[in-house]
């Protein structure tokens, strides 16, 4: 147990209130037995007067008289140390954390129900599975010319309607096809002797990576349509999975740093890390799922119901002001989810969502051709197509 660090005042002080307390409870023993007010100068003389007269206690009474006058110092002693070791500060602000904690909840029950979606998921599949199928959208205009490049996000050498999207299988982004193990590598590619900060930034690269390449595994075993790691102007983004209600873009959160204090107030705003200061990643997120939805309505009404969900992920770090976090996400109607070595434990996890995106019916070819298309309008110029 760490010792505690000796006070003075907090000594003092305590002595000073310890010695108050035992004064009243005393003046109310006293008087309350013996009609003797400690207080009056003439009970004090008559007690004297009695005891130099040859005074003897004979009765029980009169030994509980004075062995209250023998207690006093004792008492006294022990509610001095009762008094200093009291966590005088917890008890006096307890209404006040309590309130606050009960507000922090609220907070957080509300960002829980955000990702989590319906409570009770098997129900809320088998609903879906019941419910009568609504009336096909019109499908979208889209020239040949766009099909091939929306077969090639997909990952497919030709474009065919099919009656549900087929997940995508590929990894990596279309720009730059992902090495295979029946490549050769080349012999300038090995890396050289690794310093242990070089080491340990690998390491983290490496299990950022797959714990995305486990997310969009899961997905795709799920029948989940996703695009992975499209760009949405300059913005990239890990996942943008698609159901036949909804979008979500799923990104990756701060790389460097590993403790923030989100800041979305400053100007700029920032996440901070000691005296280390991160751009904002929320407000890059929030821009792109406005521009994805304002596309997407503008060009394709009929899918005007469709909502986007930005949702951040951190798969490493902590949060330390997770309240304020939280208040900003319900300002902008967003999430932050945690995932691998994440220590947030206020922030909902990754297979809440999941869980959420289940329970919807798969996308349409119909649906994921818009998406694919206004995902292409407003990817960065200069694709490799």
């Amino acid at each position: 147990m760490k010792k505690r660090k000796l006070s003075f005042f907090v000594l003092l002080l305590s002595g000073l209130f310890s010695a108050a307390v035992c004064f009243f409870l005393f003046k109310a023993y006293f008087h309350a037995g013996w009609r003797f007010d400690i207080m009056k100068v003439s009970h004090w003389q008559y007690l004297a007067d009695k005891w130099n007269s040859g005074w003897v206690m004979s009765t029980p009474k009169e030994m509980m008289f004075f062995a209250g006058f023998v207690a006093i110092i004792p008492v006294w002693l022990t509610t001095w140390v009762l008094c200093y070791i009291m966590p005088w500060k917890g008890i006096l602000l307890f209404p006040l954390t309590l309130l606050k904690k009960r507000k922090a909840e609220k907070l957080l029950q509300k960002s829980i129900e955000a990702a989590k979606g319906p409570e009770n998921i098997q129900a809320a599949l088998a609903a879906k599975k019941a419910a009568p199928k609504e009336t096909a959208h019109k499908a979208p205009k889209i020239s040949s010319d766009k099909m091939t490049k929306i077969d090639k996000l997909r990952g497919r050498t030709s474009h065919a309607h099919s009656a549900a999207p087929q997940p995508v299988q590929t990894a990596g982004t279309f720009e730059e096809p992902v090495q295979t193990q029946h490549q050769p590598v080349s012999p300038t590619a090995l890396p050289s002797a690794e310093t242990p900060q070089t080491a340990a930034a690998s390491d983290q690269k490496s299990r950022t990576l797959q714990v995305w390449d486990d997310l969009a595994a899961l997905m795709e075993k799920s029948g989940i349509f996703i695009f992975r790691e499209m760009k949405i102007g300059a913005y990239e983004t890990n996942i943008i999975a698609v159901t036949n209600e909804n979008v979500f873009l799923l990104s990756e959160g701060p790389k460097l740093g590993s403790n923030w204090t989100v800041c979305e107030n400053d100007t700029p705003p920032v996440w901070k890390d000691g005296k280390d200061a991160l751009a904002s990643p929320l407000r890059p997120l929030l821009d792109a799922r406005n521009k994805l939805k304002e596309h997407l309505d503008a060009e394709f009404p009929q899918y005007s119901s469709l909502v986007v969900n930005a949702c951040l992920v951190l798969d490493h770090g902590n949060v330390t002001n997770t309240k304020a976090l939280i208040e900003k996400l319900e300002e902008w109607d967003m999430s932050v989810l945690r995932t691998g070595t994440c220590k947030t434990t206020d922030l909902p996890e990754v297979g809440a969502l999941l869980s959420y995106i289940r329970t919807q019916a798969q996308a349409t070819q119909e649906v994921s051709d818009a998406i694919a298309d206004t995902l292409l309008f407003l990817m960065e110029t200069g694709s490799d197509f």
